[in-house]
């Protein structure tokens, strides 16, 4: 869900900051594509996804898609963290 969040704040950002209709109106298609996938989906295909278009947006609008980027780093980094819980744990009970 925190993805999906992320993308409606940058839809918002999308529409303040791009006056040219023609790229805000392909920005939020992209945006409404990603919507449609779920989280892990979204964020296998973050990378250079929404770059060529990073030019037109503001500083806090450049921020909101970096923070959407590190959150592909964060989720790998729980899942990861997540496993070698579990290991741990299963190596407790052998003992």
């Amino acid at each position: 869900m925190v993805v999906h969040e992320k993308l409606g704040d940058l839809r918002t950002w999308t529409d303040i900051d791009i006056s040219d209709e023609k790229i805000k109106t392909r920005v939020n298609q992209l945006i409404d594509s990603d919507c449609e996938k779920d989280s892990p989906t979204i964020l296998k295909g973050l990378q250079g996804r929404y770059s060529p278009y990073k030019k037109h947006l503001s500083n806090l609008g450049k921020t909101q898609l970096d923070t959407l980027k590190a959150e592909r780093t964060l989720s790998t980094t729980a899942y990861t963290v997540l496993a070698v819980a579990k290991f741990k744990n299963l190596l407790k009970k052998k003992d």
